[in-house]
């Protein structure tokens, strides 16, 4: 009786199992099944890819110019200023305007940066400070794309399958974070930078294309009494009175702190490792390894509802591994710490985006999802905190500290706030 007991359960679990792989497979399905998500998924790759390599190509490129780190610094970094303060307008202009057209023209824009570099270089009259200028334009107008797809996704995918287009939707952006560079280093070697950079503004020009073909429900016609300051007013006053809101947005401010990570991995590897240029090679490679496990794990998930807890336990997830780092003592150990932190950045990354969204009125969507594209411009600051908090108490005491603060942050926001609690449960 107990050996058939045992099989009876051991059957149940396979058909449960086989249900739950199931219902993924639908769920996924489901959402691709939307003509726009699709169009609104092409975007996405084209323009993430186009952005990544276009970041990497310019690098290259000042470098060559300047033999400068400061200089490349410089370009990859200063424009994330204004960005950070045109991201909120890009908010209330996403909440006033069709969100289409602002996607597509962001994406025109990206697209001329990059042929317009491509143009200075093979003219051969290329300085550091025109692509500064470059640099930061196309910083702008990536930013206001983010703002707009973000806020699209709600437009063509219903509240109940969110949590699952949000993993469909940021699988492209977690692949192009390795294709982009990727082919730009090719063309690079292979045709100079002059074509690497025409080639990517090719590549963004298919984005654009790909977002003039989203369709959306009509939205309906508001009288707009504010100026676009006062629909900015509006939205920090409606992020300030929901308490769900309140929250999500300290915490997705707070996870600047988690950027103080990434610069102390080529530290821990060449200081306290030995392992040289190949050794960091390496580990970034076991954290790309783990962003593809992260991706197929959310994608097997189906659409989870308890998204306050997923938020907390990928918080306490990256703290740990973090902390975990500080004490590496060999490069195995390390492979394995970067895997689960490139495992766990795509389900804190899909969660808030998926937080941040059902908590939102269609009326103030487009200012919370600015939020989201703030919080990635924020998390760029945390590569400077991280290197200034080295120079005080080095690389350990940055590392575990750093995962000190977030554990503790993410857990008091959790245990303070039930709306925290209850998010995505409704």
């Amino acid at each position: 009786m107990a050996e058939e007991a045992r099989t009876e359960v051991k059957a149940q679990q396979a058909t449960e199992e086989a249900q739950g792989a199931e219902g993924s497979r639908e769920a996924i399905l489901s959402v691709l099944r939307v003509p726009s998500f699709r169009w609104l998924i092409a975007d996405n790759a084209f323009g993430a890819t186009g952005f990544q390599a276009i970041t990497m190509i310019q690098a290259w490129v000042v470098l060559e110019l300047t033999n400068s780190d400061a200089w490349v610094g410089a370009v990859n970094g200063l424009p994330a200023i204004p960005a950070a303060g045109v991201v909120l307008f890009a908010g209330v202009m996403a909440d006033r305007i069709d969100r289409r057209t602002m996607l597509v023209w962001a994406r025109i824009t990206m697209a001329a940066i990059g042929l317009g570099m491509g143009a200075v270089v093979a003219g051969g009259f290329v300085d550091a400070w025109q692509l500064l200028v470059f640099a930061a334009v196309f910083t702008i107008a990536r930013v206001i794309s983010v703002v707009a797809s973000q806020t699209l996704i709600v437009d063509v995918v219903d509240r109940e399958r969110l949590f699952i287009g949000n993993a469909v939707f940021g699988t492209t952006f977690n692949l192009s974070f390795f294709m982009g560079p990727a082919i730009g280093g090719v063309l690079i070697a292979e045709f100079g930078a002059d074509a690497a950079f025409l080639t990517a503004g090719f590549v963004l020009a298919i984005a654009a294309a790909a977002a003039f073909f989203v369709r959306t429900p009509p939205r309906e016609s508001v009288r707009r009494e504010n100026s676009a300051m006062g629909d900015l007013r509006d939205g920090f006053t409606y992020v300030q009175k929901d308490p769900a809101l309140r929250w999500l947005a300290a915490m997705a401010m707070f996870f600047m702190v988690a950027g103080a990570y990434f610069p102390m991995v080529p530290r821990i590897a060449r200081d306290y490792l030995g392992a040289g240029a190949d050794g960091y090679g390496s580990i970034l490679a076991a954290q790309g390894i783990g962003t593809f496990a992260g991706i197929a794990a959310l994608l097997a998930s189906g659409n989870l509802r308890a998204v306050g807890l997923i938020l907390l336990v990928a918080s306490l997830v990256f703290s740990a591994l973090v902390t975990v780092f500080a004490y590496v003592n060999s490069l195995e150990l390390a492979w394995v710490v970067a895997f689960g932190v490139g495992a766990v950045i795509p389900w804190y990354s899909n969660t808030m985006r998926t937080a941040l969204q059902i908590s939102a009125s269609k009326e103030m969507r487009g200012r919370v999802m600015s939020l989201y594209a703030l919080a990635t411009q924020a998390l760029i600051f945390g590569w400077l905190i991280g290197g200034l908090a080295s120079e005080l108490i080095g690389p350990r005491g940055t590392l575990i500290s750093c995962g000190a603060m977030m554990a503790a942050f993410y857990t008091f926001a959790y245990a303070k706030s039930s709306a925290i609690r209850q998010l995505g449960r409704e």
